[in-house]
């Protein structure tokens, strides 16, 4: 039987310097490669392929189709694969590569079978503990934005709990084998984190948690982001995509695609006080795929001003942070 987890509860805004974050996020980012910020001509091709609408996505296809050898692409080039086959599917398409790539969307949904079948039981056990995990990056957004389970390979387990959760979650998740950013026996990662974003401030983490909904893993309940929040984290974590700037663009764009009321996602932006975090990482999305501009939400959160209001307290809260000698 797992053991209970003693608690202990700390002021939220001293919470977001506990070194248990900071290791944690000093840990993931050099546990990855830096960012790409240029796409190279196979990513370019097969993110035009995936994401524009009609002959120019056929045409971008026939490029890539007519330069490249599938077993020889980048491995962010073939993720994409999937998703490029729906888009083109979906406008009557049939051609070469087609069975090549049915056979890797089959092979995505079978190995995310396998993980999600894990994941519910380890998002039981913590749930018994009374812990309420929250789910981001891979499964989240294979099981809400993607229209099929295999456009997205999972392959990681990528959670949150709240800050006074997280040794015991850590401890919990331990007694299944899963060590913080190792590979279990499967050659799959754990990431658990104790913050939604890095750059968040005082206040802002409540925010997160209280728009969160329910989500249902094999039977096992777990919580998501709200779509706007999804958003926004998607977009501030793309250093933990490494080199996969494409898959980052990718899963901005799937994101973007869903969202229907933009006011709402405009006023929740100034909400969380991160209108120049979001337009920065906006400013590297449009730098490397110009076409992804084309999209509503991207353009409008693009051109957002950021308040004079919301620079002072971002400047306020860096200098305290500096002031502990903590890196923000």
């Amino acid at each position: 039987m797992l053991a209970s987890c003693e608690r202990l509860w700390i002021g939220e805004g001293l919470l977001l310097l506990t070194s248990e974050n900071q290791k944690t996020s000093q840990l993931r980012h050099q546990s990855k490669q830096p960012p790409r910020w240029t796409l190279g001509q196979s990513e370019t091709l097969a993110l035009r392929a995936a994401f524009l609408p009609g002959a120019q996505a056929v045409n971008a296809w026939h490029e890539f189709s007519a330069r490249y050898d599938f077993d020889d692409l980048f491995p962010a080039s073939s993720e994409l694969l999937p998703i490029v086959y729906s888009n083109l599917s979906k406008q009557g398409w049939s051609g070469s590569g087609v069975g090549k790539v049915q056979g890797l969307q089959r092979k995505n949904w079978y190995a995310n079978q396998l993980l999600l079948k894990d994941l519910a039981l380890y998002i039981k056990h913590l749930t018994e503990s009374g812990i309420e995990p929250l789910i981001v990056k891979n499964a989240a957004l294979a099981l809400q934005y993607y229209e099929h389970p295999g456009l997205r390979n999972i392959r990681d387990f990528d959670l949150i709990v709240r800050r006074r959760d997280f040794s015991c979650a850590l401890r919990i998740l331990g007694e299944f084998g899963l060590k913080q950013l190792q590979q279990d026996r499967h050659g799959r990662y754990l990431n658990l984190q104790s913050a939604v974003i890095d750059v968040a401030m005082p206040g802002q983490e409540r925010m997160f948690w209280n728009s969160a909904s329910a989500i249902d893993v094999l039977g096992s309940s777990a919580l998501v982001l709200s779509r706007a929040d999804q958003l926004f984290y998607t977009l501030l974590n793309r250093r933990s995509y490494g080199a996969a700037a494409s898959m980052w663009i990718a899963d901005v764009l799937t994101i973007a695609g869903t969202i229907r009321d933009t006011d709402s996602v405009l006023h929740r932006v100034h909400d969380h006080r991160i209108a120049g975090p979001i337009k920065h990482a906006l400013g590297l999305l449009v730098q490397a795929f110009p076409e992804g501009s084309n999209s509503s939400i991207v353009e409008k959160l693009f051109s957002l001003e950021v308040s004079t209001w919301e620079k002072v307290q971002r400047h306020l809260w860096a200098v305290f942070l500096r002031s502990l000698k903590v890196n923000p």
